[in-house]
């Protein structure tokens, strides 16, 4: 059966070819040719930063970055987590580094081995504790201008006890590059992550082409195309920008993401609409669902984590607890869905914390210094320039699920950290 699009409003088609335009001038580079994820080449001039007297990061603290959180990650043992800072200056936010933070005593540390003119993000654990999995970018200039969240996958052995500091390993590079935002299957066998899936070179220079899911084994050296049901004759689905990592479902039978489509290609619009969809992927039948995004106020919508008693955890426009079972009855709502957009969250194991960060882009590129504005923290709402302040979210969020606190957390800038 044919599906037809209706005609998209032209503001929607305006914003469609600019984000369009943004994201197909990327690429990632290896020093050698690599096995899996070859870009392709440089990408294009990025445009220079605005002075310094645009930059509130820049007059607060001109000799240091500044940064801000774009993702954290509970380990197993609830007691840490590890959190990716990044640069938060005009034009080099993908400057990362990888910090963990100890919720007891509210204490950051730099994790070991990170090099300068290097970029290290997205980072995950694995289920069993026992390994880090991330991306490495290396950057030609100090702030990675030219890098744009994909890098090279690398992992780090991770041995924590309750009492004691954890003790990382060095950082260990596999043999895939131009990867984003990586995660373990259910077994700890296999690494899931965007990368490259098709490329093309235009008579300008400029390359262009789509990203898809793909999963890497590191016993067996191999890699495969997770989603091939999104790539045929009758869905040639073309995913040009990732904005949340693939995970698979408790059970297994489907992986989860949130990504931008630009929708030119796609013939089968039912299974992944034009623009920015949360997608549901079928492993068995390689059929998917796709969900609105935005102004999700009920239902499951954007899926951040699953515990097998606490049920979902959901958003993107709020932040709350879910029946594991359809239709997915909320069961606790810990943000209101109207003052802020939940970008990124997480839930430990036992199902006592989550974490969550809103609006983080508040802080870029006119938000205050590490979360704080003025004489109070820097609530998700304020950017979108409302005439009264509703301070119901911080960016940086650790909820007590079974009293439903909301603690707002206040990160470091990197450079006063130590391994």
């Amino acid at each position: 059966m044919q599906s037809t699009a209706s005609p998209l409003p032209m503001t929607r088609w305006v914003v469609r070819v600019f984000l369009l335009a943004a994201v197909l001038g990327l690429s990632a580079c290896a020093p050698t040719v690599p096995r899996f994820g070859n870009f392709g080449g440089p990408m294009a001039p990025v445009s220079q930063p605005t002075p310094a007297s645009d930059d509130e990061c820049a007059v607060a603290l001109p000799q240091s970055i500044c940064w801000t959180p774009v993702q954290a990650r509970f380990h197993p043992d609830g007691q840490h987590m590890v959190v990716n800072l990044c640069s938060n200056r005009r034009g080099a936010i993908y400057y990362c580094r990888l910090v963990e933070y100890r919720m007891a005593d509210q204490r950051w540390r730099l994790l070991p081995g990170q090099e300068e003119g290097k970029s290290y993000q997205y980072p995950s654990y694995a289920h069993d504790g026992k390994t880090l999995v991330f991306g490495v970018a290396t950057c030609q200039q100090p702030d990675c201008k030219e890098n744009i969240g994909h890098g090279q996958l690398a992992t780090m052995e991770v041995k924590a006890a309750a009492g004691a500091d954890t003790v990382y390993g060095p950082i260990k590079l596999l043999p895939v590059h131009g990867v984003s935002r990586p995660n373990f299957s259910p077994d700890d066998q296999e690494i899931l992550y965007w990368r490259s899936h098709h490329q093309a070179r235009l008579a300008s220079g400029r390359s262009i082409g789509s990203i898809s899911v793909f999963g890497y084994r590191p016993a067996t050296d191999e890699e495969r195309n997770l989603v091939p049901g999104l790539h045929t004759e009758t869905a040639k689905v073309h995913f040009i920008n990732a904005l949340s990592g693939p995970r698979y479902s408790l059970d297994g039978r489907v992986i989860r993401f949130m990504a931008q489509d630009d929708g030119f290609w796609a013939k089968d619009l039912q299974a992944v609409r034009a623009g920015v969809g949360d997608v549901a992927y079928d492993v068995k039948t390689g059929r998917a669902v796709d969900r609105e995004f935005f102004g999700v106020t009920e239902g499951l919508g954007r899926v951040y984590a699953e515990h097998p008693t606490q049920g979902i955890l959901a958003g993107a426009g709020n932040l709350r607890l879910v029946d594991l079972q359809p239709p997915h009855a909320t069961r606790v709502a810990f943000f209101s869905p109207k003052p802020s957009q939940v970008s990124d969250a997480d839930m430990d194991r036992a199902g006592l914390l989550a974490v969550a960060l809103s609006g983080v882009q508040a802080t870029f590129p006119r938000g205050p210094v590490n979360g704080l504005k003025r004489d109070h923290w820097l609530w998700a709402d304020e950017h979108r320039g409302a005439a009264k302040t509703e301070r119901t979210v911080p960016v940086f969020s650790l909820v007590r699920i079974k009293t439903r606190e909301v603690q707002a957390v206040q990160w470091p800038n990197v450079e006063s950290l130590k391994p």
